[in-house]
């Protein structure tokens, strides 16, 4: 057997390997999650059908982390310039690429954040959600709205948003506790759970929740007071209450009288009477 004939058996053989796997993982039914990450651009470039088939006959795909909102590359857009692309898709770069909302945003899920509800404009006419979703289902497979916490610094209404030191100033990022965070991401999952129908007025659930009925009733209200710094609770510190007991500087000691002169000092030589006691018997040292 040859270098050439060994490679094409080893290859054969991996292959039937690999393709006898994903049987099993077939028939293993929808109790094992065999997921993958995609996002918008996949299915602008390849095709929505194309991808979604793709997916079900290379790796036995039955869950998508559809990637529906970010301001980062990582997931929303192509390979930076520089890297190479891969063997599939368009072969060109974004250089351009903004990021945001891939899925349509309704205005009454967020009116109570300071952060714009923007919808990406790298594909301004296409909601991957309403074109992946319905496609999903008919092909047994689950979707999981995947979004990621990245922000462009130039979203409108993203300062109010900034955490603040105790000093009063901005930080560089979001802070999590602040009310038009909390209420952004609030929003944006109401707006994907909740979507409203083309007259806006009837809420239709368009996700699905593993057999739990598609219901919906009342009004969720929520009151947050707005404050220009971050509402997270201070750190304990050494004294919850005023003591008595302060902390003190220190202060070097005071400065004092040195004996510079010592007086002049003489031990005796000789005893009348011999008397025998503990005496030390060395010279006593000068005193002060």
């Amino acid at each position: 057997m040859n270098r050439r004939e060994f490679i094409g058996m080893s290859g054969a053989a991996a292959g039937a390997a690999m393709f006898g796997s994903i049987a099993g993982l077939e028939a293993q039914g929808s109790s094992t999650t065999i997921g993958i990450q995609v996002g918008a651009v996949s299915f602008v470039d390849e095709g929505t059908d194309r991808v979604l088939d793709a997916f079900q006959e290379m790796a036995a795909i039955n869950t998508l982390f559809l990637a529906t909102f970010t301001y980062g590359r990582g997931i929303g857009g192509r390979q930076p310039r520089g890297s190479v692309l891969p063997d599939h898709g368009k072969q060109e770069y974004d250089d351009d690429y903004h990021g945001g909302n891939f899925a349509t945003p309704h205005a009454q899920y967020y009116r109570n954040t300071s952060i714009a509800h923007e919808k990406a404009p790298d594909h301004p006419d296409y909601d991957v959600i309403a074109d992946v979703l319905p496609r999903a289902h008919q092909r047994g497979m689950r979707v999981i709205c995947w979004f990621e916490d990245v922000f462009r610094r130039d979203v409108s209404g993203l300062d109010q948003a900034f955490e603040v030191d105790v000093q009063g100033r901005p930080a560089p990022r979001v802070c999590y506790r602040n009310p038009n965070t909390l209420n952004f991401w609030l929003g944006l999952t109401e707006d994907y759970i909740i979507r409203p129908a083309s007259d806006e007025t009837t809420p239709v659930s368009l996700i699905d929740f593993h057999g739990c009925p598609k219901t919906a009733a009342g009004t969720v209200l929520r009151l947050f007071e707005l404050l220009p710094s971050c509402p997270a609770p201070l750190e304990p510190q050494q004294y919850r209450l005023p003591v008595r007991a302060r902390p003190q500087v220190w202060r070097k000691p005071a400065s004092m009288l040195r004996n510079t002169r010592p007086p002049v000092t003489a031990v005796g030589t000789s005893l009348s009477v011999v008397v025998p006691s503990p005496i030390w018997p060395f010279s006593l040292s000068p005193q002060q």
